[in-house]
């Protein structure tokens, strides 16, 4: 495909669905923004109130001593998956709720 093929795809997706496009926008953003807010705040509470030089380092030495065997990491990730599972199957339920079961019976 290309970039113009793209483009076109991506227009006529926020056409015809645009709250799919603004959610998945404004997730991303949220999700990108979060990330950069608690690195500045770790870097700045390390760096000022504990009085760290490095604090690059001190981020990738916390996050290089996880495991996935680590309790806290292990319930994040299942709560997280569990979450997604939850969304994902929470959209199409809604759709064919809102489907007439008498329209429906009459289509097949």
């Amino acid at each position: 495909m290309s970039l113009l093929t793209d483009l076109r795809f991506a227009l006529r997706l926020w056409r015809r669905h645009p709250t799919l496009v603004i959610v998945a926008g404004l997730s991303l953003g949220l999700g990108v923004g979060a990330t950069t807010t608690m690195y500045s705040v770790m870097s700045k509470v390390a760096h000022y109130r504990l009085g760290f030089k490095d604090v690059d380092r001190m981020v990738i030495a916390i996050f290089w001593q996880m495991t996935s065997a680590d309790p806290l990491v292990f319930s994040a990730i299942a709560a997280l998956m569990l979450a997604a599972a939850l969304v994902a199957a929470w959209v199409p339920v809604q759709r064919v709720t809102r489907i007439d079961p008498q329209q429906a019976l009459r289509y097949e």
